[in-house]
């Protein structure tokens, strides 16, 4: 059943991508679906973007061992994507963007974009690579297929359904693929609460095994206020620098559009989890001995719910690591060919010609990712570890000046993104890996790494001066206002207030849902375990 399943997945995203790819009909549609998309594809894409390969397997293993508190700590992406959307994403979404560097090209000049990209690039394709590595292992050990199989046909499928459609792709599939992860989560954990005795199981006997499970640090990592604290921080201030989460407000046909989607995602996401992380506590009590355990959800499909339910759950992983997979093989396309390739040999093209060369960076991500995982290099670990702070260090003090301050300079977005992104990895050498100290209140170093960054940005461009084409594009960039922007895209008599009384119903129905869903919880589990 699950490897029937896993091939249906592969195909159905391949007939996908086909229908969707005669929208392509010139670079904007490619890029950013012509700004097209609607409320249910922002919502289906930015939804699979929150739950990733890492909320399934890693922080899941981490619930399974430490108790429920432990999954708030993943609450600051949600901060995160709030600001990655409404202040990153729209800002640039204004802006005429239709990928991240090219603002900062505006801004601050081409070798800064290009410093910038090369950045984002080897990021990506580290990141990328361990999703893909970890998928192969995981996925062939459930259905039984061999880890070479499972690489080429995960390969195959994502360069295939990115390069022939583009964001169309990537947003139409990642909303057939929230579906199955919300049908996973939904449906198969509630059923394993059940079988550990419900509420009573998740409160009571967990507490029975040790009070730990219900603390901020867990009986395993039993950790301090102060990494929880960091922890929280660091997952706030990553996702907003991320350019794969914020490319997602490019597509929206408008700023209600976007508005909505991070609304209804966030809430879709918040319960999600929420299920999904007790359903995983819940487990415990049934089996307390699951190695490795970052499997905890592969193995409650496998044994605690029938044949089908456990493959439509298991389905739910490998949608949340292809819709993973899939976002960075399509941000690392477009930087290789729009962000590095046309900037510096191909700037008078056709149409058709940036089309092409967009699809043909797509196939060489994908074909370089694919020889890597086969090799499967362990030394490419270190890359996937750091490539979240390289974006936290390398970009986030930059975009925010470079929205922000008027007088940021060249010379400082560059000394902050080499220097701040070289002094995290050191220290997070000799903290974690050479262990020569601790931070205070073990706070991770990419909290330090971000104030390094920021601080080398301020002093090097108060030493240095901006050149007038700087500071005349940062009054021109200003001078845009968002809200105008919004208000002119309506010109149609009642359009507007319509947009206005459909965003003004989303927020209270989200906000409504919200209290049941989680006031019910509390009451339920607070007088439990307090």
């Amino acid at each position: 059943m699950v490897t029937f399943i896993f091939w249906a997945t592969l195909i159905l995203y391949v007939v996908v991508s086909l229908y969707v790819a005669r929208y392509i009909k010139n670079i904007k549609d490619y890029y950013v679906m012509g700004e097209r998309a609607n409320t249910l594809w922002i919502t289906g894409s930015l939804t699979a973007s929150y739950l990733s390969a890492v909320t399934f397997v890693g922080i899941a293993g981490i619930v399974y061992l430490n108790g429920p508190p432990i999954f708030l700590l993943v609450y600051g992406s949600w901060i995160g994507m709030v600001g990655a959307i409404l202040y990153v994403g729209r800002k640039l979404r204004a802006y005429g963007s239709m990928t991240m560097p090219d603002f900062i090209q505006r801004r601050y000049g081409t070798s800064v974009s290009i410093v910038a990209t090369i950045i984002l690039i080897v990021g990506l394709l580290g990141y990328g690579l361990v999703q893909l590595m970890g998928a192969g292992v995981l996925l062939s050990a459930v259905t039984g297929t061999s880890y070479t199989t499972m690489i080429i046909a995960f390969s195959i499928a994502l360069i295939f359904f990115c390069a022939t459609a583009g964001m169309w792709s990537v947003v139409v599939t990642d909303t057939l693929m929230m579906i199955t992860i919300l049908v996973g989560c939904f449906v198969v954990a509630p059923l394993v609460v059940g079988k550990a005795g419900g509420f009573e199981g998740i409160t009571t006997g967990l507490m029975q095994k040790s009070p730990l499970f219900w603390s901020s640090g867990g009986p395993v990592l039993k950790a301090p206020i102060g990494w929880s604290l960091g922890q929280l921080i660091l997952w706030a201030v990553f996702f907003p620098a991320a350019p794969w989460i914020a490319m997602r407000a490019f597509p929206c046909k408008n700023d209600f559009v976007l508005m909505r989607s991070i609304a209804w995602s966030t809430l879709l996401a918040t319960t999600t989890v929420t299920v999904l992380f007790l359903g995983v506590s819940a487990t415990y009590l049934l089996n307390p001995n699951i190695k490795p355990a970052d499997q905890v959800f592969v193995w409650a499909c496998q044994t605690q719910v029938g044949a089908f339910l456990g493959g439509m759950g298991i389905a739910g992983i490998m949608a949340a690591i292809l819709s993973t997979a899939a976002t960075i093989f399509i941000a690392a396309g477009f930087g290789l060919s729009r962000d590095l390739y046309e900037r510096l040999a191909a700037r008078d093209v056709t149409e058709k010609q940036k089309i092409a060369y967009a699809r043909i960076a797509q196939v060489i991500v994908g074909v370089v990712v694919l020889v890597l995982a086969l090799q499967r290099p362990l030394s490419i670990y270190w890359i996937g570890a750091w490539s979240g702070a390289l974006f936290a260090t390398a970009w986030m003090p930059m975009l925010v000046a470079g929205f922000e301050w008027k007088r940021v300079t060249r010379q400082g977005a560059y000394a902050s993104m080499i220097l701040g992104m070289g002094c995290y990895i050191l220290l997070y050498q000799m903290v974690r890996v050479w262990k020569m100290f601790k931070l205070p209140w073990n706070l991770d170093p990419i909290i330090f790494g971000i104030i390094i960054s920021c601080v080398i940005l301020w002093i090097v461009s108060l030493l240095t001066k901006p050149t007038k084409e700087d500071l005349a594009m940062h009054d021109q960039l200003e001078a845009i206002r968002l809200s105008e922007q919004t208000i002119k895209s309506f010109p149609a008599p009642g359009a507007l207030q319509k947009e206005i009384g459909i965003t003004r119903k989303t927020a209270w129905a989200v906000i409504v849902v919200s209290i049941i869903f989680f006031g019910w919880l509390i009451m339920k589990i607070v007088p439990a375990v307090s």
